[in-house]
């Protein structure tokens, strides 16, 4: 089980835990990071500045949260962002849409040139996408099917640069995804029965078995301590829920929420 923060100090030769390096170069655009070779360098240059060990890629926020994205579907972005907040902003694009898939998949490009990159590097994402947009059937069979070609992406990427990589869904409150038992609901019932039978085809693997074992091997769970918590889960039950399911637990956000009494 991996734990992964956004960045972790490594221990340098003076025993020097929390030297703060040089304030990170500003990447204020979606893309800015993924798309600039200059600006890559500069990061890079940051993170061997400070010491830093890359644990994971945070590819949940599609940039600022105070930036509305440009969807490629007006009547989607008409009906379904009426009422524009933050809250509701980072689950945009979804998994349905391909702006997500494409966003997803250059992250993927930019986890393999990193340096001190683990061999096993994860990338969080949105819980499929808002849960009023994901009740129509049809956009969860096209997010499925990203989610395939993003499977597809990151097995030739391991095949040429030798970084395992996967998708690490994160079960948020307003999420499509809310709970574990949500997560082990969509795996067994659509994820799995579909993806498994598109997988095939498209990689021309021998079973829908050896498939089932490759999505979940890509396709994990991120758990966040502080969005399963104000869905009121217990930890332990938790576990067992993914495990019993054969669910990975891609990363462990190890961040916490407030309870208030309000008798």
């Amino acid at each position: 089980l991996p734990i992964c923060f956004p960045v972790t100090i490594a221990q340098t030769e003076n025993q020097h835990l929390l030297q703060r390096p040089n304030q990170p170069p500003n990447f204020s655009k979606v893309g800015d990071l993924i798309l600039k070779k200059q600006e890559i360098i500069k990061w890079i240059h940051w993170v061997q500045e400070g010491r830093l060990q890359i644990g994971g890629l945070n590819g949940f926020p599609y940039g600022a949260f105070n930036c509305v994205p440009s969807l490629s579907d007006p009547a989607e972005s008409a009906a379904d962002l009426h009422s524009w907040n933050t809250k509701n902003q980072v689950f945009f694009p979804g998994l349905h849409q391909v702006e997500r898939l494409t966003y997803l998949q250059k992250l993927c490009q930019l986890a393999c040139t990193l340096p001190q990159a683990k061999k096993d590097l994860g990338i969080s994402t949105v819980p499929l996408g808002w849960k009023q947009t994901l009740q129509n059937p049809r956009q969860r069979e096209r997010a499925i099917y990203y989610l395939i070609l993003l499977c597809q992406f990151m097995g030739e990427l391991e095949r040429s640069q030798g970084v395992h990589l996967h998708i690490d869904l994160e079960p948020e409150p307003f999420g499509y995804l809310e709970t574990a038992d949500d997560v082990v609901r969509f795996f067994q019932e659509e994820l799995l029965p579909l993806g498994s039978y598109f997988l095939k085809h498209r990689m021309g693997l021998k079973s829908q078995e050896s498939a089932r074992e490759f999505l979940l091997d890509k396709i994990r769970v991120c758990l966040d301590a502080c969005h399963s918590a104000v869905q009121f889960e217990v930890p332990s039950e938790v576990l067992q829920t993914y495990d019993k399911a054969g669910i990975k637990i891609g990363r462990f956000q190890v961040s916490n929420a407030l309870e208030l009494n309000l008798k």
